[in-house]
């Protein structure tokens, strides 16, 4: 049966010397699989440009609930990103986003809260014309809502430490590892309070948001189960600047 359904690319595997097996989050249908003959030709039906990460889309496809892999039937740019995949640090943000959304959502299941915070973090890294170096850290802060591993928001002067394990701010350091000193969960703290469109006006040094972009991916890792290492954090530590 034919559905219409917006779709994030997520990543394609290359399947045969002219088709992928592109992975793709629908708002109707949640995570997908679809086969895709890529074309290199004006007159090919897929383009290989748009099963680029994170590009946005309007689709037309068949679906069947006990299909493994799916079809496309029509797929088009909706809307057209003009600077992520072009600019330096926007495509390394593009990577990570590209690489967490991939190990932690599993399931075939639509969510359409998850589909807008998603649309709505492309567009507007995008659209960002000034600093966009906080926004991966804003977008790991707030997209762990929605995997049910939010941190608790209660740091005050006299709970000035994070706790990851217990994912709330403690009074006296842990005596596990898992931990922010004082400088980086108060750096924490700014992003759980702040919307995720002020990214911008959190005013930390690269060294803080370095060490707090490991520390955040560690904290997903202690806290989702069989969830693959993460490497892609590592391009971006090269490309921060102040």
């Amino acid at each position: 049966m034919l559905h219409k359904t917006k779709g994030i690319i997520l990543r394609t595997i290359k399947y045969s010397d002219h088709s992928v097996i592109a992975k793709i989050y629908t708002e109707s249908f949640g995570l997908q699989s679809y086969m895709v003959n890529i074309g290199k030709t004006a007159k090919s039906r897929f383009k290989a440009n748009i099963f680029q990460p994170l590009t946005l889309a309007e689709m037309t496809v068949y679906h069947n609930n006990r299909a493994g892999i799916q079809r496309i039937k029509e797929i088009n740019l909706s809307p057209s990103l003009n600077a992520i995949h072009s600019h330096p640090f926007k495509a390394g943000i593009v990577l990570f986003i590209t690489e967490i959304v991939s190990r932690t959502i599993k399931e075939e299941t639509a969510d359409p809260n998850i589909f807008a915070f998603l649309n709505n973090t492309i567009q507007q890294l995008d659209h960002e014309a000034g600093n966009c170096n906080n926004l991966h850290l804003a977008f790991l802060v707030g997209f762990s809502k929605f995997l049910g591993i939010y941190p608790k928001t209660n740091y005050s002067e006299d709970f000035p430490f994070f706790d990851m394990l217990a994912g709330e701010f403690v009074s006296r350091m842990p005596l596990h590892i898992h931990f922010l000193e004082a400088p980086h969960s108060i750096a924490l703290h700014s992003f759980l309070t702040a919307p995720f469109e002020h990214h911008a006006q959190i005013n930390i040094t690269t060294a803080t948001r370095r060490a707090l972009l490991g520390c955040l991916v560690e904290y997903f890792r202690l806290h989702l189960a069989g969830m693959a290492e993460i490497k892609s954090h590592i391009v971006l530590e090269e490309v921060m600047t102040n």
